[in-house]
């Protein structure tokens, strides 16, 4: 059933990308890594990297699919995980290694930043959307006291409030530089870089959404959103455009779907969100979206109930599915498979260009960086994904 599905969107995605570039696209858009043969990976291989960026180390891994040739741009996804989460578990959770060999695409999966205070065990995360800037402008973003300060919070003039409770570092840059570094080393297509993630990662998606939207042609949040008082429009200079598909449990109770106060244990419980309808519809509005709310149809409908803001110019679409399900990737055995849910958003939405084409030559979000270096797995473990104040491993909590 999975199978057939799959192929009726594959369907789908070829026709749609022929008309494409027939019309708009005038084809590939290809990076400068185009330009060259990296021997550091082989097509089909993975390889774990550490790069310097303002001054911290910060870690990734890079997948090249099977098919991958040197001089032929494909598409790269950035996949960014939970809370407490590290990128090797974001990769066998979200398995797109697997489906960017089906598909040929890249991927990344990217570390957050994990300096809490207690120096002990893995509290990777990522800084967006107000998980560490309360209270916002419609008041503090948590009912119950929280004591998740962080190093680099704890470091600014105001220091932690009650309700930060992730790092305060400028993982926006980090991703910039990322995209830096993979663009120059390996061939992709600059007119299909994609964000995604889930949780607190899918927190972050929506931040490098508004952050970014100069470089990344659609972003997919799952099972997170803004906390209330950071809903925000992407930076739109010079007329670009960035789509939104965010996808969420009908019964996620630790980032509601519906906003308000999330519930869980008291790690998740207490903090108030912002509801996925306002922050796609501020999205909309942004893009000059007009019309009602109608239904928004994939190749996964008997399992997915999804919605768009209005009409949009230049095929912009601002998405939000429920699946039957609670705060996990969404994964039912043989009939909805997120990952290709998410993918097959993306094969929609290529890069819209900026009006003005000086918009494209953006300043960096980062001020300096290092060239990437290949690490062992093993000195990865050890060093991309503990707390950077102690490199004593704990059992995390992930969310």
């Amino acid at each position: 059933e999975l199978r057939e599905t799959w192929a009726m969107a594959r369907l789908s995605w070829v026709l749609g990308v022929t008309a494409l570039i027939a019309g708009e696209t005038n084809g590939l858009r290809p990076s400068a890594g185009c330009s060259g043969n990296d021997p550091s990976l082989r097509p089909g291989e993975e390889g774990f990297f550490e790069i310097e960026v303002d001054g911290l180390k910060r870690f990734y891994i890079f997948k090249l699919p099977e098919q991958y040739e040197h001089d032929a741009p494909i598409p790269f996804v950035v996949s960014f995980h939970g809370w407490r989460g590290t990128a090797v578990r974001q990769q066998a959770s979200d398995q797109f290694g697997v489906l960017g060999d089906e598909e040929t695409f890249a991927t990344a999966w990217a570390d957050g930043y994990g300096d809490h205070h207690s120096g002990e065990g893995e509290w990777n995360s990522w800084n967006g959307v107000g998980s560490a800037d309360s209270p916002g402008i419609e008041g503090p973003t948590c009912t119950v006291f929280q004591d998740f300060c962080y190093a680099s919070c704890e470091a600014r003039p105001q220091r932690c409030d009650r309700c930060d409770w992730t790092t305060c570092v400028n993982d926006v840059g980090f991703v910039d530089a990322l995209l830096d570094a993979v663009e120059a080393t390996y061939c992709l297509d600059l007119d299909r870089l994609f964000a995604t993630g889930f949780s607190n990662g899918g927190m972050f998606a929506w931040q490098v959404g508004q952050s970014l939207a100069h470089r990344f042609a659609a972003v997919a949040p799952g099972g997170g959103q803004p906390f209330v008082g950071f809903v925000q429009a992407p930076d739109l200079t010079g007329g670009h455009r960035i789509p939104l598909f965010d996808f969420h449990g009908n019964a996620d109770i630790v980032c509601p779907p519906f906003g308000g106060e999330s519930g869980g244990t008291s790690a998740t419980g207490g903090w108030i969100y912002a509801a996925v309808s306002h922050g796609t519809r501020v999205w909309a509005e942004a893009h000059d979206c007009e019309g009602k709310d109608e239904v928004y149809l994939t190749p996964f409908d008997d399992y997915v109930t999804c919605y768009q803001h209005g009409k949009c110019a230049d095929h912009a679409e601002f998405v939000r599915c429920l699946w039957n399900g609670e705060h996990t990737w969404p994964s039912i055995p043989t009939k909805l498979d997120g990952s290709r849910l998410v993918w097959w958003f993306f094969t929609q939405h290529p890069f819209i260009p900026p009006q003005d084409p000086s918009a494209a030559n953006r300043t960096r979000l980062y001020s300096t960086r290092t060239v990437p270096t290949r690490i062992s797995r093993s000195v990865y473990l050890a060093s991309g994904t503990t707390n950077p104040v102690s490199r004593n491993a704990a059992k995390p909590t992930v969310f």
